[in-house]
């Protein structure tokens, strides 16, 4: 086969990729109840605040990475699992990789210490949420 062919079949592959990109993430920004979050992934070569859309499921926020293919939840938040431990407003050098006017938060759970961040109207949503666990079932356990 020429250059061209292998070419034109790379090509091809990319636009594929990228239709199916841009199709997930109109789903996912489409979905209703969805929120705009970014999660810390921690620090190093691939860390850093990563931008995404958060969807309530249950007793778990859902949340995917815009800049991915994978079809689930890039993290899972379960409400029984931990608590949100304090809030604080966003660095001047966290601005540019977190939604507007966000809130920062302090996650914990059995996976250990999480950052999220989210505009002030959803934090109220999220906190709502979050406190709405019926007395007693946290971690999975009853006090009855």
């Amino acid at each position: 086969m020429h250059v061209a062919w292998y070419l034109l079949i790379l090509i091809a592959l990319v636009a594929v990729l990228l239709i199916l990109f841009l199709v997930r993430r109109r789903v996912l920004v489409a979905s209703r109840g969805a929120i705009e979050m970014s999660v810390h992934r921690g620090s190093g070569l691939l860390g850093g605040w990563a931008l995404g859309v958060a969807t309530f499921s249950g007793s778990e926020l859902r949340w995917y990475r815009l800049a991915s293919l994978r079809p689930g939840p890039s993290e899972r938040f379960n409400r029984n699992d931990g608590g949100i431990t304090g809030s604080r407003p966003p660095r001047p050098e966290e601005v540019t990789w977190i939604p507007p006017d966000a809130v920062i938060f302090e996650c914990t759970s059995t996976h250990g210490r999480q950052l999220i961040a989210l505009s002030r109207n959803a934090s109220t949503g999220l906190l709502s949420w979050w406190e709405s666990v019926p007395p007693g079932y946290r971690n999975g356990m009853s006090d009855f």
